[in-house]
């Protein structure tokens, strides 16, 4: 368990890349950013800095600032607690209703342009427009992977799409929306327990040193849509070792075990618990359990997926495998293959009136137009649109 203690708290450092050029009014300067690495921890207290931008916390704040005076700019200090006030957005009073890639509706595209206003400050991913009118209300399809996400409700999710479905929900009812805090279970939810030396072998065939810390786990796990855990006996556990050889198996419950062993052990604790056992469904990961709407969107990696759920299962696949996830880029087709493009975010903004992921994606999308008998498309200044 102790193990477990300092997991909890390594995962509360991250190293943030941060992007911190701005000119004195503020605003984001045409010279391009500068990456600054700042070992800062991931909780989110906001301050505003005297640049006019909020940063996550104070370490960021003081990081951003030392990598400014090293570079021959102005420091930056706190002016206030909390977030910067919002700058005025005005938008026209059209009614031209586009769906977001939150799941949000927005009057006008105006008004998604200033939700990515109000994103960019905050660090938060840009929304792209999904499609032209109002979002559906149809079901929300998550993935059962489990790669715990914090809420600023306070509340640990299974993985970002539930975290994303639950914040639509709150807003069809016209509550605050739920944004992505931090990875990893939320710190609210983690316990204080004593030293008291009491053993116990939990049905994950892990020993607790206490009573406290084994509850501690069990709501964790709660959190996270998993069965709780109970005493199998007191005392040590006896260890129930896997080698961390990558022969993936998917199991009848969804789920892909690292190896054949790992499914073993966990169905030496399933039967400690009295539920059946797990068989393997299958060699390799498991698939996603997406229906079979064609609702086409187009990925940064060129492909089209049949609709955005199985985008977001091709983008936690690469997560799990360490590779860069998959992002939106627009809803429908793919229009050209352009899967030579790197998926380095740049954004750029072209003759024909649209914000393309990087210069790469524009140039190919202007190759395909003229070999097409299309207008040629030029790059007409970096950044959207």
């Amino acid at each position: 368990m102790k193990a477990l203690g300092i997991f909890l708290i390594a995962a509360n450092l991250l190293q943030l890349q941060v992007a911190a050029f701005v000119d004195k009014k503020g605003r984001d300067s045409e010279a391009p950013a500068i990456e600054v690495s700042c070992n800062c921890h991931l909780i989110y207290r906001p301050v505003c800095g005297s640049d006019g931008r909020t940063y996550s916390n104070e370490c960021v704040l003081r990081c951003v600032s030392e990598e400014n005076v090293r570079c021959g700019r102005p420091p930056i200090r706190v002016v206030k607690q909390g977030e910067c006030p919002e700058e005025g957005c005005m938008c026209p009073a059209v009614v031209d209703p586009v769906c977001g890639s939150d799941g949000r509706t927005y009057g006008n595209s105006c008004h998604l342009v200033c939700e990515n206003r109000r994103r960019k400050k905050l660090g938060l991913p840009t929304i792209w427009i999904v499609h032209k009118g109002t979002c559906s209300s149809a079901a929300c399809y998550c993935s059962s992977v489990i790669i715990p996400v914090c809420g600023t409700n306070g509340r640990t999710y299974r993985n970002i799409c539930f975290l994303q479905c639950d914040s639509r929900a709150n807003q069809a009812k016209g509550l605050p929306p739920i944004f992505f805090k931090h990875p990893g279970a939320c710190q609210t939810e983690l316990c204080q327990c004593t030293l008291e030396l009491d053993e116990l072998c939990a049905s994950d065939g892990k020993t607790y040193s206490n009573p406290c810390l084994l509850r501690c786990e069990n709501r964790r796990r709660n959190a996270l849509g998993l069965y709780p855990l109970v005493i199998i006996h007191r005392g040590q556990c006896r260890s129930c070792k896997c080698p961390n050889t990558i022969d993936p198996v998917c199991a009848s419950d969804d789920r892909t075990y690292r190896n054949p062993c790992y499914l073993t052990c966990e169905n030496r604790y399933r039967k400690a618990v009295g539920l059946p056992p797990l068989t393997v469904k299958n060699k390799g990961v498991c698939g996603c359990n997406c229906n079979k709407r064609y609702d086409p969107v187009c990925g940064n990696d060129g492909r089209t997926y049949a609709n955005i759920c199985l985008l977001h299962c091709e983008s936690t696949r690469r997560v799990q495998q360490g590779l860069s996830p998959v992002f939106l880029v627009h809803s429908g087709p793919c229009a050209c293959n352009c899967r030579h493009c790197n998926i380095a975010f740049q954004p750029v903004c072209g003759s024909d009136g649209k914000t393309y992921w990087n210069p790469c994606w524009l140039r190919c999308q202007s190759d395909c137009n003229v070999r097409e008998g299309r207008p040629k498309i030029t790059q007409v200044k970096p950044g959207f649109c």
